[in-house]
């Protein structure tokens, strides 16, 4: 079922409940909110609205029912980020499936020299990861600005005109496609495409 058509329906269905009138630019409106999230994710906060409250939702109602703990979430993808640091260091170009992290490790001087921070500035570097992702998550990232997350060779290579290198997925490998498909930032990348699909199914 198409994301938007999942929508419609659950706000439907809501609305006869609650004997309430939606226009068209209502639905619009709850249609771009959510439209960055899986169909299970908005069914399940949905539900679980529901079960908690008694009244019409917001799709701020919904969103913070997907987001959850934002602690939690943000402990995840530090957990994540440490991962990929320890296993791929700061050679390698490297894209996650969570566009969140991307705009953080952006901000805090990209992926580098986020891999490159001193033992004794790690401790800071990681709450500071911490607040930029939580801050992340009320807000609606833009696909279309998703930073890469640039590694030492592409680094190099890039600006002399050579291919760029095959990133390193991580994470789920589709939604690490759909991030860089969706980006304006990564038409370099995109250029290996027979490299790329035959990476995705490795």
């Amino acid at each position: 079922m198409e994301k938007r058509h999942l929508i419609f329906e659950l706000l439907t269905v809501l609305a006869d409940m609650y004997r309430k009138d939606m226009s068209e630019g209502e639905f619009k409106v709850w249609g771009m909110v959510l439209d960055r999230y899986e169909h299970e994710e908005i069914s399940q906060a949905f539900s679980l609205y529901l079960a908690q409250e008694s009244r019409f939702p917001t799709p701020a109602d919904i969103v913070s029912r997907i987001n959850g703990d934002s602690e939690g979430k943000a402990l995840d993808a530090l957990i994540k980020v440490e991962k990929a640091m320890e296993l791929h260091g700061s050679y390698r170009t490297v894209i996650f499936d969570d566009p969140i992290i991307h705009f953080v490790i952006d901000e805090l001087g990209g992926w580098i020299k986020s891999c490159r921070v001193s033992e004794g500035e790690f401790t800071w570097w990681k709450k500071d990861f911490r607040e930029r992702y939580k801050h992340h998550l009320k807000y609606q990232v833009n696909p279309l600005e998703v930073p890469p997350l640039i590694g030492i060779f592409d680094s190099h290579n890039l600006p002399k005109g050579s291919p760029a290198q095959i990133p390193v997925f991580i994470g789920n490998k589709d939604k690490c496609l759909e991030i860089m498909n969706q980006s304006k930032f990564f038409p370099s990348i995109q250029t290996s495409r027979v490299s790329l699909e035959s990476a995705l199914k490795r």
